[in-house]
């Protein structure tokens, strides 16, 4: 039955709906009857349906910038499978880094720091970008997203989330230190991160404590 998969849903999606269910449970063998209890049962759907997306994408005719439909379908289905982790191969210059800005851009843009902060949404922050670069820079001001440029160096956990300084006695933060303390005290909101050029340095080294955390949802 559909509702045996609730449980796996709810991992699945985002906002809540309600859903009527019937169950029927036998109230005593010696009745030989049944009784139908209504219930109410919750499952989770994506704060931006794939049809929604798929619209917006379409604004980015503006910029002469076009994604493969099929691209767009299987990344979207990614990103909202469970994980919550998608990773990108492709030739430079072909829009991964911006589609990722984009879908987090439209997925926050109806959080609570959009309203405080009175940013435009996705189609009025086209609609007054004149080109692909004024684009970006309106993108980057999410404040959901952290956009992080990965380094040929980074060797461990502590180049990205940050490490306890011994000889000044304080924690040096790294680039998604606040990314993860917002996140963390915020349950209702999502929040993003980018690894621009993420295969310039091993990710099971700088990534494997994260990696971990979302594996053990730990």
């Amino acid at each position: 039955e559909i509702f045996e998969e609730i449980p796996e849903l709810e991992k699945l999606y985002g906002e809540t709906i309600p859903v009527r269910r019937q169950e029927t449970e036998k109230v005593e063998k010696e009745e030989k009857s049944e009784k139908e209890i209504q219930t109410t049962t919750f499952i989770k759907k994506p704060i931006i349906s794939l049809d929604d997306f798929l619209k917006q994408m379409e604004l980015l005719e503006k910029f002469n910038l076009f994604y493969d439909i099929t691209i767009l379908k299987k990344f979207y289905y990614s990103i909202n499978s469970g994980n919550k982790f998608v990773i990108l191969s492709g030739p430079t210059g072909t829009g991964k880094t911006l589609l990722g800005m984009i879908y987090a851009y439209i997925k926050s843009q109806n959080q609570a720091a959009f309203q405080v902060r009175n940013l435009p949404d996705f189609s009025q922050l086209v609609n007054v970008s004149y080109n692909e670069s004024e684009l970006k820079e309106g993108l980057m001001e999410n404040p959901y997203l952290c956009f992080v440029r990965v380094q040929p160096n980074w060797v461990s956990p502590k180049d990205i989330i940050g490490y306890y300084n011994p000889f000044s006695n304080r924690f040096i933060e790294g680039q998604i230190f606040y990314l993860l303390y917002y996140a963390s005290k915020d349950k209702n909101n999502n929040y993003f991160l980018i690894l621009d050029e993420m295969n310039l340095s091993h990710p099971e080294w700088y990534l494997s404590d994260i990696i971990s955390a979302m594996e053990t949802g730990g």
